[in-house]
């Protein structure tokens, strides 16, 4: 008899402590997420060059994914914007990138 698959056990996250102490451990992406971040590239560069609406992009995008996480705690991007700056900003969307390749590279 086939082993029993469970998707209830722990699955991975990354976890994120901000500015004010709090932590949170962000979710791997669902599907329309994960397109979401391989579209983020143009806002991404954009942003760096000062562009209003890129950068709202990335905060909106950023609370979006962070919402994803082990205690179901709203992100919203007025706290993103709160507690990153584009600096931190990036570095995030990096680190999140790291982190679903990481645990690609596992199943695999």
């Amino acid at each position: 008899m086939a082993k029993m698959l469970d998707f209830s056990k722990a699955k991975p996250t990354l976890p994120i402590k901000f500015a004010d102490e709090s932590v949170i451990h962000v979710y791997t992406p669902t599907k329309a997420m994960l397109e979401e971040l391989v579209d983020l590239d143009g806002p991404m560069d954009k942003a760096t060059h000062n562009d209003r609406e890129s950068i709202n992009v990335l905060y909106d995008v950023a609370a979006r994914f962070m919402s994803r996480n082990k205690i179901g705690r709203e992100i919203t991007p007025k706290y993103v914007e709160d507690m990153l700056d584009i600096g931190d900003l990036i570095v995030f969307f990096k680190a999140y990138a790291a982190f679903i390749a990481e645990i690609k590279s596992e199943k695999n």
